[in-house]
């Protein structure tokens, strides 16, 4: 059972940087229309990437971490 435990909470690390990675993805699409270019401008369309990828990205990264360490304490137990 800890075996299953650390593959799902590894998988749940696996889509978190996903989304990590697909906010910043989104980023630079969003940056290719810029007609101009400053320091914050990468900043900016961060920001316009959504939150809603970084939000996921860390719930999915605590899940994962709560089911590693789950199966870690278990594997402690016995």
């Amino acid at each position: 059972m800890n075996a299953y435990k650390m593959i799902t909470g590894t998988l749940f690390i696996l889509t978190g940087a996903i989304f990590l990675s697909a906010q910043y993805i989104s980023s630079a699409i969003l940056s290719t229309s810029h007609t101009f270019w400053s320091n914050t401008a990468p900043l900016h369309d961060l920001g316009n990437a959504g939150y809603i990828l970084l939000t996921l990205s860390i719930a999915s990264f605590l899940i994962g971490a709560l089911f590693i360490a789950s199966a870690a304490g278990n594997r402690f137990e016995h």
